[in-house]
């Protein structure tokens, strides 16, 4: 991976999070197994921060 690849993903994340926190974000559905949430990603601080960023979001009104 060169140097500019990880700024390019990088941005790339931000622009697609920014249409789903727009004023009209399109309507997204998925299926979470449970298995995921027994999966260690990150240690604890990540996964508690990626379960509370999916329990914020999918409070958001539709």
């Amino acid at each position: 991976m060169t140097e500019e690849e990880p700024n390019g993903l990088a941005t790339t994340r931000i622009d697609r999070q920014a249409v789903f926190t727009s004023d009209l974000p399109p309507r997204y559905v998925a299926v979470i197994d449970e298995g995921v949430f027994h999966r260690p990603t990150g240690g604890r601080q990540v996964m508690a921060a990626q379960i509370d960023h999916l329990l914020a979001i999918g409070w958001r009104p539709v």
